[in-house]
């Protein structure tokens, strides 16, 4: 008769790097699950940001586990190659940690950033938002359409002396097709482009969460062959934007030039 009591258990039970690399691999499949899902979900706005947010969280937490789980398995593995394939198990350790690795990365600011959700290049008369306020009132947007001088200004030029008001030396036409171009470029939905107004709006969606943010552009003529352009990026939620809406200005401004 096969020995059933505890000594007969204890033999049949898997080696412990062996069940180590299992809970690995079943942590990081999970994590990659809800992280693949939680993405496009926000994105499309079958999410809401935060619980989007939340889910990326609890998909790096899962990942984090299983890259130290993953770790423990190859480190004990050493002693005893009771492990049937370590392959598997490194993809496990490499891939948990360069996903985590990339998410941190997403959302590491590019520089210096400060406690404001509202970046624009001309503070004294920013561009206004039109046709997008009702887009962020059916949103609910927390963060009100107006500008909020006493708030964003002095901060956005001790914070973001960079951006500045842009002259160029074009048609006022020639350069409203550049800036609406250079905003579809940007993966952004044009909500309205107004040439004879010198106006374009359009919403912005975030990486991995689908936090939507809002931008105006400004594109007036300031002589016979010059024109000046301005651009607004505004967060509709939250205090301050890890620096997000200036690297997107950033971001904009180099393409609308580089054309």
């Amino acid at each position: 008769m096969t020995d059933a009591g505890p000594e007969g258990s204890k033999a049949a039970k898997a080696p412990k790097p062996v069940r180590q690399s299992k809970r690995a691999h079943l942590f990081a499949i999970i994590g990659l699950i809800i992280l693949a899902a939680s993405g496009p979900l926000g994105i499309a706005g079958m999410l809401s940001p935060m619980v989007a947010m939340l889910a990326n969280t609890i998909a790096a937490v899962l990942l984090i586990i299983a890259f130290i789980i993953a770790l423990r398995a190859l480190l004990g593995n050493r002693k005893n190659n009771v492990l049937e394939s370590t392959l598997t198990t490194w993809i496990v350790l490499v891939v948990s940690f360069g996903v985590v690795m990339g998410m941190i990365n997403q959302m590491r600011p590019s520089g210096p950033t400060a406690a404001i959700h509202d970046i624009s290049t001309n503070v004294e008369n920013p561009p206004a938002f039109v046709d997008i306020v009702a887009l962020r009132e059916a949103d609910g947007a927390p963060n009100p359409p107006e500008y909020n001088y006493d708030e964003s200004a002095a901060l956005t030029l001790e914070t973001y002396p960079d951006l500045q008001t842009i002259i160029i030396e074009e048609e006022q036409r020639a350069v409203f097709a550049r800036a609406t171009e250079a905003a579809e470029q940007m993966g952004w939905e044009v909500v309205a482009a107004v040439q004879p107004e010198g106006r374009i709006e359009a919403v912005a969606v975030t990486p991995f969460v689908g936090f939507r943010d809002d931008v105006v552009i400004r594109v007036i003529s300031i002589g016979d062959n010059a024109t000046a352009v301005d651009i607004r990026s505004k967060s509709r939620i939250g205090k301050g934007d890890m620096g997000a809406n200036a690297k997107r200005i950033r971001a904009w401004q180099d393409k609308l030039l580089s054309q």
